[in-house]
Protein backbone atom coordinates (compact mmCIF):
# COMPACT_ATOMS: atom_id res chain seq x y z
CA UNK A 1 0.00 0.00 0.00
CA UNK A 2 0.73 3.51 -0.92
CA UNK A 3 1.68 5.34 1.99
CA UNK A 4 4.25 8.48 0.68
CA UNK A 5 3.20 9.15 -2.64
CA UNK A 6 3.44 12.88 -3.25
CA UNK A 7 1.14 14.93 -5.70
CA UNK A 8 2.53 18.15 -7.91
CA UNK A 9 0.40 19.92 -10.50
CA UNK A 10 3.11 21.71 -13.07
CA UNK A 11 1.48 23.99 -15.30
CA UNK A 12 1.78 25.91 -18.60
CA UNK A 13 3.67 28.77 -18.99
CA UNK A 14 1.27 32.43 -17.72
CA UNK A 15 2.93 35.44 -17.36
CA UNK A 16 1.49 38.71 -15.23
CA UNK A 17 2.82 41.91 -14.68
CA UNK A 18 1.75 42.94 -11.23
CA UNK A 19 4.43 43.82 -9.16
CA UNK A 20 5.81 42.18 -5.94
CA UNK A 21 7.59 43.28 -2.81
CA UNK A 22 10.22 41.19 -4.02
CA UNK A 23 13.83 41.60 -2.19
CA UNK A 24 12.34 39.47 0.71
CA UNK A 25 11.81 36.65 -2.35
CA UNK A 26 14.08 37.40 -4.28
CA UNK A 27 16.55 36.48 -1.67
CA UNK A 28 15.01 33.74 -0.50
CA UNK A 29 14.93 31.84 -4.16
CA UNK A 30 18.68 32.77 -4.54
CA UNK A 31 19.29 31.28 -1.13
CA UNK A 32 16.88 28.13 -1.60
CA UNK A 33 18.92 27.92 -5.56
CA UNK A 34 22.39 27.76 -3.52
CA UNK A 35 20.94 25.31 -1.53
CA UNK A 36 20.20 23.12 -4.50
CA UNK A 37 23.98 23.43 -6.19
CA UNK A 38 25.69 22.65 -2.73
CA UNK A 39 23.35 19.10 -3.33
CA UNK A 40 23.92 18.77 -6.80
CA UNK A 41 27.15 17.75 -9.02
CA UNK A 42 28.94 20.97 -9.57
CA UNK A 43 29.89 20.03 -13.02
CA UNK A 44 25.77 20.12 -13.56
CA UNK A 45 25.42 23.33 -11.81
CA UNK A 46 27.57 24.95 -13.75
CA UNK A 47 26.31 23.17 -16.75
CA UNK A 48 22.69 25.04 -16.00
CA UNK A 49 24.33 28.38 -15.53
CA UNK A 50 26.00 28.41 -18.79
CA UNK A 51 22.43 27.28 -20.24
CA UNK A 52 20.73 29.92 -18.71
CA UNK A 53 23.61 32.84 -19.34
CA UNK A 54 23.47 32.07 -22.68
CA UNK A 55 19.69 31.37 -23.56
CA UNK A 56 18.02 33.19 -20.83
CA UNK A 57 15.08 32.48 -18.30
CA UNK A 58 12.30 31.95 -20.94
CA UNK A 59 14.63 28.50 -21.62
CA UNK A 60 15.42 28.25 -17.81
CA UNK A 61 11.34 27.87 -17.66
CA UNK A 62 11.34 24.88 -20.39
CA UNK A 63 13.86 23.54 -19.07
CA UNK A 64 12.41 23.03 -16.04
CA UNK A 65 9.57 21.64 -17.28
CA UNK A 66 11.73 18.64 -19.27
CA UNK A 67 13.94 17.80 -16.15
CA UNK A 68 10.67 17.13 -14.82
CA UNK A 69 9.34 14.85 -17.14
CA UNK A 70 12.54 13.58 -16.88
CA UNK A 71 12.16 12.97 -12.68
CA UNK A 72 15.20 15.31 -12.22
CA UNK A 73 13.55 17.07 -9.41
CA UNK A 74 16.48 18.95 -7.98
CA UNK A 75 17.16 20.06 -11.76
CA UNK A 76 13.79 20.82 -12.23
CA UNK A 77 13.51 22.91 -9.14
CA UNK A 78 16.59 25.14 -9.74
CA UNK A 79 15.57 25.64 -13.55
CA UNK A 80 11.86 27.15 -12.16
CA UNK A 81 14.57 28.98 -9.17
CA UNK A 82 16.15 30.56 -12.08
CA UNK A 83 13.41 31.22 -14.61
CA UNK A 84 11.23 33.00 -11.03
CA UNK A 85 14.94 35.05 -10.42
CA UNK A 86 14.88 36.70 -13.60
CA UNK A 87 11.53 37.56 -13.72
CA UNK A 88 9.24 37.91 -10.71
CA UNK A 89 6.48 38.47 -12.29
CA UNK A 90 6.22 35.07 -14.18
CA UNK A 91 4.10 33.23 -11.82
CA UNK A 92 4.51 30.52 -13.31
CA UNK A 93 7.67 29.91 -12.61
CA UNK A 94 7.37 31.19 -8.87
CA UNK A 95 4.62 28.37 -8.29
CA UNK A 96 6.47 25.26 -9.85
CA UNK A 97 9.46 26.60 -8.14
CA UNK A 98 7.89 26.27 -4.83
CA UNK A 99 6.34 22.75 -5.92
CA UNK A 100 9.32 21.03 -6.80
CA UNK A 101 11.31 22.86 -3.82
CA UNK A 102 9.37 21.53 -1.62
CA UNK A 103 9.14 17.81 -3.29
CA UNK A 104 13.13 17.69 -2.82
CA UNK A 105 12.70 19.01 0.93
CA UNK A 106 10.37 16.35 1.27
CA UNK A 107 12.75 13.36 0.05
CA UNK A 108 15.68 14.88 1.82
CA UNK A 109 14.71 17.03 4.73
CA UNK A 110 18.16 16.53 6.63
CA UNK A 111 20.01 18.01 3.95
CA UNK A 112 17.46 21.30 3.10
CA UNK A 113 16.91 23.59 5.68
CA UNK A 114 13.85 24.74 7.20
CA UNK A 115 14.50 28.37 5.53
CA UNK A 116 14.75 26.79 2.21
CA UNK A 117 10.97 25.20 2.80
CA UNK A 118 10.29 28.59 4.16
CA UNK A 119 11.84 30.59 0.79
CA UNK A 120 9.64 28.01 -1.42
CA UNK A 121 6.18 29.17 0.88
CA UNK A 122 6.87 32.30 -0.51
CA UNK A 123 7.14 32.03 -3.77
CA UNK A 124 3.71 30.02 -3.63
CA UNK A 125 2.40 33.02 -1.65
CA UNK A 126 3.56 35.28 -4.62
CA UNK A 127 2.15 33.36 -7.46
CA UNK A 128 -1.66 33.57 -5.58
CA UNK A 129 -1.24 37.25 -4.94
CA UNK A 130 -0.60 37.76 -8.92
CA UNK A 131 -3.29 35.37 -10.06
CA UNK A 132 -5.69 34.23 -7.09
CA UNK A 133 -8.45 32.93 -9.26
CA UNK A 134 -6.11 30.24 -10.88
CA UNK A 135 -6.87 26.88 -9.00
CA UNK A 136 -3.58 25.23 -9.51
CA UNK A 137 -1.74 28.43 -7.97
CA UNK A 138 -3.71 27.70 -5.04
CA UNK A 139 -3.08 23.98 -4.85
CA UNK A 140 0.35 24.21 -4.92
CA UNK A 141 0.52 26.78 -2.06
CA UNK A 142 -2.22 24.36 -0.47
CA UNK A 143 0.68 21.51 -0.67
CA UNK A 144 3.80 23.98 -0.11
CA UNK A 145 1.74 25.23 3.25
CA UNK A 146 0.80 21.66 4.86
CA UNK A 147 4.84 20.68 4.07
CA UNK A 148 5.64 23.94 6.04
CA UNK A 149 3.22 23.37 8.98
CA UNK A 150 0.51 26.36 8.16
CA UNK A 151 -1.83 24.11 8.44
CA UNK A 152 -4.65 27.48 8.55
CA UNK A 153 -3.17 28.80 5.04
CA UNK A 154 -3.40 25.00 3.35
CA UNK A 155 -6.74 24.79 4.32
CA UNK A 156 -7.94 28.25 3.16
CA UNK A 157 -5.50 27.54 -0.29
CA UNK A 158 -7.19 24.02 -0.72
CA UNK A 159 -10.91 25.20 -0.28
CA UNK A 160 -10.02 28.27 -2.81
CA UNK A 161 -8.43 25.39 -5.17
CA UNK A 162 -11.48 23.59 -4.71
CA UNK A 163 -13.86 26.46 -5.28
CA UNK A 164 -12.24 27.52 -8.62
CA UNK A 165 -11.96 23.01 -10.03
CA UNK A 166 -13.91 20.67 -8.70
CA UNK A 167 -12.89 18.06 -11.20
CA UNK A 168 -9.03 17.77 -10.66
CA UNK A 169 -7.89 14.64 -8.21
CA UNK A 170 -5.17 15.94 -6.86
CA UNK A 171 -6.99 19.38 -5.70
CA UNK A 172 -9.17 17.45 -3.71
CA UNK A 173 -6.46 14.94 -2.68
CA UNK A 174 -4.60 18.28 -1.39
CA UNK A 175 -7.89 20.00 0.10
CA UNK A 176 -8.50 16.42 2.04
CA UNK A 177 -5.00 16.15 3.27
CA UNK A 178 -5.23 19.69 4.57
CA UNK A 179 -8.69 19.17 6.43
CA UNK A 180 -7.59 16.26 8.04
CA UNK A 181 -4.60 17.81 9.14
CA UNK A 182 -6.83 20.49 10.47
CA UNK A 183 -8.57 18.09 12.63
CA UNK A 184 -11.82 18.33 10.04
CA UNK A 185 -12.55 14.71 9.43
CA UNK A 186 -15.78 15.00 8.33
CA UNK A 187 -14.95 17.53 6.08
CA UNK A 188 -11.90 15.24 4.67
CA UNK A 189 -14.01 12.57 4.63
CA UNK A 190 -16.32 14.43 2.21
CA UNK A 191 -13.98 15.85 0.15
CA UNK A 192 -12.68 11.24 -0.23
CA UNK A 193 -15.98 10.64 -1.37
CA UNK A 194 -16.03 13.42 -3.88
CA UNK A 195 -12.46 11.98 -5.05
CA UNK A 196 -13.48 8.67 -5.06
CA UNK A 197 -16.39 9.43 -7.64
CA UNK A 198 -13.92 11.82 -9.59
CA UNK A 199 -11.87 8.59 -10.07
CA UNK A 200 -12.03 5.93 -7.78
CA UNK A 201 -8.85 4.29 -9.15
CA UNK A 202 -6.79 6.86 -9.47
CA UNK A 203 -3.48 7.17 -7.86
CA UNK A 204 -4.44 10.55 -6.12
CA UNK A 205 -7.44 9.04 -4.87
CA UNK A 206 -5.54 5.60 -3.60
CA UNK A 207 -2.54 6.92 -1.95
CA UNK A 208 -4.79 9.98 0.26
CA UNK A 209 -7.10 7.18 1.51
CA UNK A 210 -3.99 4.73 2.07
CA UNK A 211 -2.30 7.93 4.24
CA UNK A 212 -5.92 8.89 6.29
CA UNK A 213 -7.35 5.36 7.07
CA UNK A 214 -4.53 5.28 9.76
CA UNK A 215 -5.67 9.24 11.18
CA UNK A 216 -7.50 9.41 14.56
CA UNK A 217 -11.29 10.46 13.89
CA UNK A 218 -11.01 9.61 10.32
CA UNK A 219 -13.98 7.26 8.57
CA UNK A 220 -14.05 6.89 5.18
CA UNK A 221 -17.83 8.39 3.53
CA UNK A 222 -17.42 5.86 0.90
CA UNK A 223 -17.58 2.00 0.17
CA UNK A 224 -14.52 -0.62 0.09
CA UNK A 225 -11.77 0.10 -2.54
CA UNK A 226 -12.18 -2.57 -4.42
CA UNK A 227 -10.87 -1.70 -7.67
CA UNK A 228 -7.27 -2.63 -8.80
CA UNK A 229 -4.56 -0.36 -8.22
CA UNK A 230 -3.10 0.81 -11.79
CA UNK A 231 0.91 0.83 -11.10
CA UNK A 232 1.85 1.11 -14.64
CA UNK A 233 5.77 1.82 -14.78
CA UNK A 234 7.89 1.11 -18.50
CA UNK A 235 10.98 2.41 -16.10
CA UNK A 236 11.66 4.96 -19.00
CA UNK A 237 15.08 5.85 -17.51
CA UNK A 238 16.64 2.61 -17.54
CA UNK A 239 15.69 1.52 -20.70
CA UNK A 240 16.19 4.36 -22.71
CA UNK A 241 19.92 4.64 -24.30
CA UNK A 242 22.22 7.24 -22.66
CA UNK A 243 22.41 10.20 -25.28
CA UNK A 244 20.37 13.06 -27.11
CA UNK A 245 18.15 11.09 -29.09
CA UNK A 246 17.74 8.40 -25.79
CA UNK A 247 16.62 11.72 -24.00
CA UNK A 248 14.02 12.77 -26.30
CA UNK A 249 13.16 8.74 -26.82
CA UNK A 250 12.75 9.11 -22.99
CA UNK A 251 10.34 11.95 -22.70
CA UNK A 252 7.72 10.31 -25.50
CA UNK A 253 7.84 7.01 -23.08
CA UNK A 254 7.03 8.89 -19.85
CA UNK A 255 4.05 10.78 -21.35
CA UNK A 256 3.22 7.22 -22.87
CA UNK A 257 3.64 5.46 -19.03
CA UNK A 258 1.30 8.44 -18.13
CA UNK A 259 -1.44 7.68 -20.60
CA UNK A 260 -0.61 3.84 -20.18
CA UNK A 261 -1.43 4.65 -16.69
CA UNK A 262 -4.90 7.09 -17.44
CA UNK A 263 -6.23 3.91 -20.01
CA UNK A 264 -5.50 1.28 -16.82
CA UNK A 265 -7.43 3.31 -14.15
CA UNK A 266 -10.30 3.60 -16.99
CA UNK A 267 -10.75 0.01 -17.41
CA UNK A 268 -9.43 0.60 -21.08
CA UNK A 269 -6.58 -1.73 -22.78
CA UNK A 270 -3.27 -0.06 -22.02
CA UNK A 271 0.58 -1.23 -23.07
CA UNK A 272 2.91 -2.62 -20.65
CA UNK A 273 5.79 -1.47 -21.94
CA UNK A 274 7.92 0.90 -24.24
CA UNK A 275 10.11 0.24 -27.15
CA UNK A 276 12.96 2.95 -26.43
CA UNK A 277 15.74 1.63 -28.27
CA UNK A 278 17.52 3.27 -30.89
CA UNK A 279 17.65 2.11 -34.47
CA UNK A 280 20.41 1.01 -36.63
CA UNK A 281 20.96 3.58 -39.45
CA UNK A 282 20.05 2.64 -43.18
CA UNK A 283 22.35 5.78 -44.13
CA UNK A 284 24.83 7.37 -42.59
CA UNK A 285 26.58 7.28 -39.21
CA UNK A 286 26.05 7.04 -35.43
CA UNK A 287 27.42 10.34 -33.81
CA UNK A 288 28.67 9.85 -30.12
CA UNK A 289 26.79 11.84 -27.76
CA UNK A 290 24.25 12.34 -30.49
CA UNK A 291 23.22 8.57 -30.40
CA UNK A 292 24.25 6.03 -27.99
CA UNK A 293 27.08 4.36 -30.16
CA UNK A 294 29.53 4.86 -33.22
CA UNK A 295 30.11 4.28 -36.55
CA UNK A 296 33.67 3.08 -38.52
CA UNK A 297 33.60 3.41 -42.09
CA UNK A 298 36.49 2.80 -44.64
CA UNK A 299 35.66 2.15 -48.44
CA UNK A 300 34.10 -1.13 -48.88
CA UNK A 301 33.31 -1.47 -44.89
CA UNK A 302 30.80 -0.03 -42.48
CA UNK A 303 30.37 -1.04 -38.93
CA UNK A 304 27.94 0.50 -36.50
CA UNK A 305 27.52 -0.22 -32.56
CA UNK A 306 24.62 1.25 -30.60
CA UNK A 307 24.44 0.33 -26.92
CA UNK A 308 20.90 0.55 -25.45
CA UNK A 309 19.85 1.45 -22.35
CA UNK A 310 19.54 -1.97 -20.61
CA UNK A 311 22.59 -3.17 -21.56
CA UNK A 312 21.91 -4.93 -25.15
CA UNK A 313 24.04 -4.42 -27.75
CA UNK A 314 23.02 -3.96 -31.73
CA UNK A 315 26.01 -3.89 -34.33
CA UNK A 316 25.36 -3.65 -38.31
CA UNK A 317 28.38 -4.84 -40.56
CA UNK A 318 28.31 -4.48 -44.36
CA UNK A 319 31.18 -5.10 -46.89
CA UNK A 320 31.60 -5.22 -50.37
CA UNK A 321 33.62 -4.17 -53.73
CA UNK A 322 32.59 -0.97 -56.16
CA UNK A 323 34.06 -0.22 -59.02
CA UNK A 324 32.69 3.19 -60.14
CA UNK A 325 29.03 4.07 -59.72
CA UNK A 326 28.48 0.12 -59.07
CA UNK A 327 28.74 -1.66 -55.79
CA UNK A 328 27.89 -4.67 -54.51
CA UNK A 329 27.57 -5.52 -50.78
CA UNK A 330 27.06 -7.98 -48.03
CA UNK A 331 25.51 -7.40 -44.56
CA UNK A 332 24.27 -8.53 -41.75
CA UNK A 333 23.32 -7.05 -38.34
CA UNK A 334 24.28 -8.58 -34.66
CA UNK A 335 22.68 -8.63 -31.38
CA UNK A 336 24.03 -9.33 -27.56
CA UNK A 337 21.65 -8.86 -24.73
CA UNK A 338 22.88 -9.71 -20.99
CA UNK A 339 19.98 -11.89 -20.80
CA UNK A 340 19.80 -13.76 -23.87
CA UNK A 341 23.04 -14.18 -25.37
CA UNK A 342 24.46 -13.50 -28.90
CA UNK A 343 21.92 -13.57 -31.99
CA UNK A 344 22.23 -12.66 -35.88
CA UNK A 345 19.33 -11.61 -38.34
CA UNK A 346 18.94 -9.49 -40.83
CA UNK A 347 21.37 -10.96 -43.65
CA UNK A 348 21.74 -10.47 -47.15
CA UNK A 349 23.61 -8.68 -49.61
CA UNK A 350 22.41 -6.24 -52.89
CA UNK A 351 23.86 -4.23 -55.40
CA UNK A 352 24.00 -0.34 -56.00
CA UNK A 353 24.47 2.05 -58.91
CA UNK A 354 25.12 5.32 -58.12
CA UNK A 355 22.92 7.98 -60.61
CA UNK A 356 25.60 10.52 -59.19
CA UNK A 357 28.57 8.58 -60.85
CA UNK A 358 30.05 12.04 -63.05
CA UNK A 359 32.97 13.31 -60.35
CA UNK A 360 35.18 11.57 -58.05
CA UNK A 361 33.18 12.53 -55.42
CA UNK A 362 30.00 10.41 -56.64
CA UNK A 363 32.18 7.22 -57.06
CA UNK A 364 34.00 8.23 -53.37
CA UNK A 365 30.57 8.06 -52.22
CA UNK A 366 29.82 5.19 -54.02
CA UNK A 367 33.11 3.01 -51.96
CA UNK A 368 31.62 4.30 -48.49
CA UNK A 369 28.08 3.11 -49.35
CA UNK A 370 26.48 6.55 -49.21
CA UNK A 371 25.49 7.60 -52.49
CA UNK A 372 23.00 11.18 -52.39
CA UNK A 373 20.97 8.60 -55.07
CA UNK A 374 21.48 5.06 -56.32
CA UNK A 375 18.93 2.61 -57.83
CA UNK A 376 19.23 -0.43 -55.46
CA UNK A 377 18.40 -3.82 -55.87
CA UNK A 378 18.54 -5.80 -52.64
CA UNK A 379 18.23 -9.63 -51.18
CA UNK A 380 17.31 -10.29 -47.78
CA UNK A 381 16.19 -13.45 -45.50
CA UNK A 382 13.86 -15.49 -47.27
CA UNK A 383 15.35 -14.33 -50.85
CA UNK A 384 13.05 -11.60 -51.58
CA UNK A 385 14.63 -9.02 -54.18
CA UNK A 386 13.64 -5.52 -53.57
CA UNK A 387 14.06 -2.93 -55.69
CA UNK A 388 14.54 0.50 -55.55
CA UNK A 389 15.61 4.23 -56.16
CA UNK A 390 16.61 5.81 -52.72
CA UNK A 391 17.41 9.87 -52.49
CA UNK A 392 19.78 10.61 -49.48
CA UNK A 393 20.11 13.27 -47.47
CA UNK A 394 23.16 15.94 -49.32
CA UNK A 395 23.83 19.22 -49.24
CA UNK A 396 23.05 21.10 -52.34
CA UNK A 397 26.60 21.91 -53.11
CA UNK A 398 27.17 18.41 -52.71
CA UNK A 399 24.86 16.96 -55.26
CA UNK A 400 25.98 19.79 -57.33
CA UNK A 401 29.50 18.60 -57.22
CA UNK A 402 28.79 14.55 -58.07
CA UNK A 403 26.70 15.84 -60.84
CA UNK A 404 28.71 18.35 -62.78
CA UNK A 405 31.99 17.11 -61.46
Amino acid sequence: MLTSLRFLLIIPALFFAIPLHADALGDAIQSGMAEIKSNMDADAAAAFDALVAEHGHDTALAMGHVMFVKRHFDASALMFGMAADGNPENADALTNYAIMAAEIFAAAPDVYSDAFLSGAKMAAEAAVVQAPDVAAYQNNLSRVALDSGDIETAVAAGEAAYALDTNTALILSNLARALAAAGRMEDAARIMAALQALDPNGMAFLATHADLIPMQGYTPAFGGVDRPNCQVDFQCQQICPKSIIGGINSVTCEMENMSANMACSEGKPYPISFDCDEDLPEYGILIPGLNSGFSIMVPGFSAHVLVQGDGSIDVRVEGGISAGPLAGYLRADGHYDPQGGVSVDNMGGGVRYSLYNRSDVGNMASDYGMTPAHFEVEVMEGGTATPAIEFNNATPSALKQAIMG
